[in-house]
């Protein structure tokens, strides 16, 4: 993953506009729920036993891991979301680079600096789930290319490739409920079209490459749970599951909801939606047309960026306002240097 010169110089540019960015406070009312939470962690508290809260326990853990080991300095966090922040435009990049080309992905890079600077989340778990998601899209990307050459690379190898993407996952359900929700899903449907579309599985009948996509499926189901498994113990036994189950489930989807429920502001809003169904459609026409092959890495890519744009809008719904937007756009913007291209060129 290295950068020439040019590219190094847009990086510092941007991590730059971040910084700047980041004075500015669009929600201090969350900001002070998730720090409030981080000082009874601190303090020994237990969540949902001692203090209620709608949120997964992972980012009241890793605050309260950040000021002590930094002496309770507030700047710090402030020091590690910045940085968590540009790893995501970071990771963006990288993405849009694999399928766009480096230039193509300065467009995604800066469209996601954009959105963190006008809607930052300082110590919010939004910020580590996109992370966790984005983190989990590189080694599925780096897995496709693994499905190019039937002998390029190990059967154990290859299978060992879906572990990272597993435990991303796995943490993502201490990180955000929510967001894991929608996302397991996807992961787990890329993994069985990976194990159908492989050129290991050309010469195998249907069903077979379909069985070999779902055990894929499986063991990515395995590697989740087993990351997931020793934190829902714990709390469980500690807390209880009726417990946990009406603060971090019911709450958040009925009541939570429900109160801060408002109509969606206008068609811009959904956005997201209209450019994956787009490039879905431009996909599928390219693939009609033999312009991109169905059992290529650059077709699944393009698949898992229109997935996780329509599933992350999901976010979107449970508050239409921006900055529960900014996940959607910024999935989105991986799509959009391909569609005006087309639009150009017609």
């Amino acid at each position: 993953m290295g950068f020439n010169k040019r590219e190094i110089l847009f990086l510092i540019v941007g991590f730059s506009f971040l910084l700047l960015g980041f004075y500015f406070e669009n929600n201090p009312t969350v900001k002070e729920i998730y720090l409030f939470g981080t000082e009874q962690i601190i303090d020994g508290k237990i969540p949902y036993k001692d203090f209620e809260t709608i949120f997964p326990p992972a980012v009241f853990y890793f605050n309260a891991l950040i000021l002590t080991v930094f002496s309770n300095s507030q700047f710090a966090i402030f020091a590690v979301y910045l940085f968590i922040s540009f790893f995501i435009s970071l990771i963006i990049y990288c993405l849009a680079r694999d399928f766009l080309g480096s230039s193509k992905a300065l467009f995604p890079f800066f469209i996601s600096i954009i959105c963190q600077i006008f809607f930052p989340k300082y110590g919010g778990s939004v910020p580590l789930a996109l992370l966790l998601i984005l983190l989990a899209s590189l080694f599925l990307f780096k897995y496709y290319d693994s499905m190019k050459s039937q002998n390029s690379i190990s059967k154990f190898k290859k299978l060992s490739g879906i572990i990272p993407m597993g435990i991303c996952i796995g943490l993502l359900g201490i990180t955000r409920q929510d967001m894991a929700s929608y996302m397991y899903g996807l992961f787990f449907w890329a993994m069985f079209w990976a194990g159908i579309a492989d050129v290991e599985g050309l010469g195998l009948s249907v069903l077979k490459r379909a069985w070999r996509g779902f055990l894929q499926g499986v063991f990515f189901t395995v590697i989740v749970f087993l990351t997931f498994l020793p934190f829902a113990i714990y709390f469980i036994s500690t807390v209880g599951i009726e417990i946990l189950y009406q603060q971090l489930i019911e709450i958040p989807f009925t009541v939570f909801r429900e109160e801060h429920s408002i109509p969606f502001p206008n068609l811009f809003y959904f956005s997201p939606i209209f450019i994956a169904i787009s490039s879905a459609i431009i996909l599928f026409i390219k693939n009609r047309k033999k312009i991109i092959r169905a059992n290529t890495p650059i077709f699944w890519k393009e698949v898992l960026v229109i997935n996780l744009t329509l599933n992350i809008f999901n976010y979107g719904v449970i508050i239409s306002d921006l900055p529960h937007l900014v996940p959607a756009i910024i999935f989105s913007s991986l799509l959009l240097p391909n569609i005006i291209q087309l639009k150009i060129k017609n």
